[in-house]
């Protein structure tokens, strides 16, 4: 009963509405009418601009003989459109006859040719005009529609059209491949369901199955005017997501590798650092040495855990934290960075000490990453700024530095980018938020945290 049930639901999900049945209707028609030759379409829009021309002179005879009720000679430009839409030729072919039609019919005195006064034939060249320069904007406006749907039809890239349900009214060749399925076949359906939901989680595409095999999608989408649905665009970019795979998937064998050996580096150290008899300078490099065997080991913990930040299982044990402290420890552990390019980071922070309920060791982790990146890639001997903010119940950290020759911090969205990667899922596992701003000459990176409180 139950896959029955949901059967049933997923039919009346693609059960289109009536717009949808017009759309899908209208979008038939102009693709049969597309597929027709250019003398087809000639003799076609000369046909139906003589009828409709016809037609209005018999309805306007029939309208002042019974009513006595004349109606205007701009009526005639209906027929001038509708012949436009098959081109230019038949516009004007149209016009000319209209043109006639109204000097024989409805121009005093009736049933001659040519008109016999000036303001006659004033009326009726402006009234060809205005038909011609109407003719001649359908017939572009035509040709431009019709060059925007070759265009689609031809392109690589599957295209699709959604009303504002999100439901698919229009598609091209390679949409059909994509997913394996007929034009036809796709009208109706849901685009989020044949994307599969928001199942891709962290990563900046989804994985589509079908006849081309597995295939990685980012989805780009437009919005059609009016609120009439959207544009999406599906960017195959599957060797892009296969090589950062193969890159994570070595990453996490070389990290269960050094696990162990940095564990017991660390724990080395330690005892090193805090031994009897060492000197000042000696016992300087050690805990420089210790600082940066700690930060080793947090980063091949963090490469562990990527996958389930992709899979979104990343949790975080929250405590009452002073942030003070946080930043001082991170700074701690970045100082011997900072000391071989000669720079230093200045603080700007509240006298009183700012609490958030955050996990300690997940924020000096986010920190170490943000001030190491803003070491790695900015200029020598620079002043590395972090400041804290208060507003709003919540607190906002800013690290800001002028920008060096090496180029820009790892970015998230291209290549690895783990370490701003793991920092963004800490974050917003805080349930806040991670930002990056990079200008010609300066870089600055931003979260905010929920605010606790302010003790004196």
């Amino acid at each position: 009963m139950t896959m029955l049930a949901e059967g049933n639901a997923r039919l009346l999900q693609r059960r289109p509405t009536r717009p949808m049945l017009w759309d899908m209707r209208w979008t038939l028609l102009l693709d049969r009418w597309d597929r027709l030759g250019p003398w087809a379409r000639l003799r076609l829009g000369i046909v139906l601009g003589q009828i409709g021309i016809w037609a209005i002179v018999l309805v306007t005879l029939l309208a002042e003989a019974l009513f006595n009720v004349r109606t205007p000679a701009v009526s005639f430009l209906l027929p001038v459109l509708l012949a436009s839409c098959f081109g230019l030729a038949p516009g004007l072919a149209t016009t000319i006859v209209a043109v006639l039609v109204i000097d024989y019919f409805f121009i005093e005195p009736v049933g001659l040719w040519p008109p016999s006064t000036l303001n006659d034939v004033l009326v009726l060249v402006s009234l060809a005009g205005l038909a011609v320069i109407v003719s001649a904007l359908v017939a572009a406006l035509t040709r431009t529609r019709r060059t925007y749907q070759s265009l689609v039809q031809a392109a690589p890239m599957p295209i699709l059209r959604t009303d504002p349900q999100g439901r698919i009214t229009g598609a091209n060749p390679a949409a059909a491949l994509l997913f394996g399925r007929s034009v036809d076949a796709l009208l109706g359906d849901s685009l989020e369901r044949l994307l599969g939901g928001d199942e891709h989680g962290e990563r900046p595409w989804r994985r589509i199955t079908g006849p081309l095999g597995s295939r990685a999608v980012r989805d780009v989408r437009a919005q059609q005017p009016g609120a009439q649905g959207s544009i999406c665009m599906l960017q195959d970019v599957t060797t892009e997501a296969d090589l950062l795979e193969h890159k994570e998937a070595f990453l996490l064998r070389v990290a269960h590798e050094l696990r162990t050996p940095v564990t017991a580096q660390s724990a080395l150290l330690e005892v090193l650092a805090s031994a009897e008899g060492l000197g000042p300078q000696a016992r300087q490099l050690a805990e420089s040495a210790l600082a940066a065997s700690w930060r080793l080991e947090a980063l091949v913990e963090s490469v562990l855990e990527l996958p389930s930040i992709r899979a979104g299982e990343f949790q975080i044990e929250p405590a009452p934290v002073a942030l003070q402290q946080v930043i001082g420890e991170a700074v701690t552990m970045v100082e011997p960075l900072l000391r071989l390019r000669q720079q230093h980071v200045e603080l700007d922070l509240p006298r009183r000490s700012v609490m958030v309920h955050a996990d300690r060791r997940r924020l000096v982790q986010v920190l170490v990453n943000l001030l190491s990146n803003a070491s790695r890639y900015g200029a020598d001997r620079q002043v590395v700024n972090l400041a804290m903010i208060r507003s709003d119940g919540r607190v906002l950290v800013e690290v800001r530095n002028q920008r060096g020759p090496e180029g820009r911090p790892e970015d998230p969205s291209r290549g690895l980018g783990l370490g701003l990667t793991i920092a963004r899922a800490i974050v917003e596992a805080h349930h806040g938020r991670l930002d990056l701003e990079l200008a010609e000459r300066e870089a600055l990176a931003r979260f905010s945290l929920p605010l606790v409180s302010t003790v004196g």
